[in-house]
C-alpha cells in the first residue's frame, strides 16, 4: 500500500489551509472580507489599489483548492477502511468539489474585479459581491462534508476503530457551526453578513480546526498501519 503517499497527502491538507491563509490575509487583504456595505466607489478603490494583491492571493486560492482535493482524497481512503458500502466515502469526496469550486469561481471573479482597474464601479461592485457569496455561502456542502466523516466514524464497527469516536462527534459540531454561511444572501450586516461573526468567523475557525483534528486522526490511522504492515 502507498501509505506514505497518502502521509504526504495528509500533510498537504495543512499546507493547504496555510496557503489559503496566505492568499487571503497579507495578499488579497479579505481578512477580514470586505464589508457588504461598503459604497461602488470606496469598495473599487479597494480594488485598484491592490488589483496585483488580489490576483496574486487568488492563484494561492486555486492552488490551495487543487492541494485540499489531495487531503480530501487522503480522508477518504481512511473512511472507506469503516465502511462495509463507502456510502459516506463517496459523500466525503462529493461534497469536497461542492464546496471548493465555487471558491475556484469566487477566486475568478475577485480577479475578474482587479483585471481592469478602469471599469465601472457598479461592475467591480457585482463581480465583488458574487465573489463572496461563492466564497462564504457553499456552507451546505461543508457541512455534508463534515457530517460524511462524522456518520462513518460513529458507524464504524472494526473492532479497532479507525478514527477515535469523539471526532466523529467534533466533525458533527463544526458542521452545525458551518451553517450560518448558507444564509449571507439575505443580510448587508450583522453576524450573518459574509464577513459577520457567525457566518464568517466561526465557521472558518470551526474549519480550520477539523481539517487540523482529521489531519491528526488520518496521520495517526496511517501510522498505525505502517506500523502493521512492517511488523
Amino acid at each position: 500500500m502507498n501509505y506514505r503517499s497518502q502521509l504526504v497527502a495528509a500533510w498537504l491538507g495543512i499546507a493547504a489551509t496555510l496557503i489559503m491563509f496566505i492568499g487571503l490575509w497579507p495578499l488579497m487583504h479579505f481578512l477580514p472580507p470586505l464589508k457588504p456595505g461598503l459604497g461602488q466607489a470606496e469598495l473599487a478603490a479597494i480594488y485598484r489599489g491592490n488589483a496585483t494583491g488580489i490576483i496574486t492571493g487568488g492563484i494561492l486560492q486555486m492552488l490551495a483548492c487543487s492541494i485540499f482535493m489531495l487531503y480530501f482524497s487522503a480522508l477518504a481512503l481512511q473512511l472507506k477502511r469503516m465502511e462495509a458500502a463507502p456510502l459516506w466515502t463517496y459523500t466525503l469526496l462529493l461534497t469536497s468539489v461542492l464546496g471548493f469550486v465555487p471558491v475556484l469561481v469566487a477566486e475568478m471573479l475577485f480577479s475578474a474585479a482587479a483585471y481592469r482597474p478602469d471599469r465601472p464601479d457598479e461592475i467591480i461592485q457585482a463581480f465583488s459581491d458574487l465573489g463572496f457569496f461563492l466564497f462564504v455561502g457553499p456552507a451546505l456542502p461543508g457541512a455534508m462534508q463534515m457530517l460524511s466523516v462524522a456518520f462513518a466514524v460513529l458507524g464504524d464497527r472494526n473492532a479497532e476503530p479507525v478514527f477515535p469516536r469523539w471526532v466523529g462527534y467534533f466533525s458533527v459540531w463544526t458542521a452545525v457551526l458551518a451553517l450560518p454561511g448558507a444564509v449571507v444572501t439575505l443580510f448587508k450586516a450583522g453576524p450573518f453578513a459574509w464577513n459577520g461573526v457567525l457566518a464568517f468567523w466561526v465557521a472558518a475557525i470551526a474549519f480550520g480546526l477539523w481539517i487540523n483534528v482529521t489531519f491528526w486522526a488520518t496521520r495517526r490511522a496511517l501510522l498505525i498501519q505502517m506500523k502493521s504492515s512492517a511488523a
